[in-house]
């Protein structure tokens, strides 16, 4: 997968010190770009980190809520990592939600990463 990033050194240090991952792959051949990939610890799924800038155009009316990129990750304590991840610095305050939401399929917490 990959995720663009405005900056990608910022993006980096999100990934690697809030979130906890680690930095997989980091090059730069002569007149190329950057070559940088994280990934959650222990998983087999990276993602690219690309430098640039992107314009998300999904043809949806405001009522459809964040629209963009989402992303769904799964945990054996939603409470555990929400309570580590907002001690690391991460807002999860999407709309009118600022903690992890009892569904009727499990537990829902939300945060947005738009900030590089």
């Amino acid at each position: 997968m990959h995720r663009l990033s405005l900056q990608t050194r910022k993006a980096l240090q999100y990934y690697t010190q809030v979130l906890g991952w680690e930095k997989r792959q980091d090059y730069q051949q002569p007149g190329k770009p950057r070559w940088l990939t994280v990934a959650p610890k222990g998983q087999d799924l990276e993602f690219i980190l690309v430098e640039g800038k992107s314009k998300v155009d999904l043809h949806v009316g405001p009522e459809a809520g964040t629209g963009g990129y989402q992303w769904a990750f799964q945990t054996d304590d939603v409470r555990r990592d929400y309570e580590t991840l907002k001690l690391r610095g991460v807002d999860f305050h999407v709309g009118n939600y600022t903690e992890p939401q009892k569904q009727y399929w499990g537990w829902n917490a939300q945060t947005e990463t738009s900030s590089f």
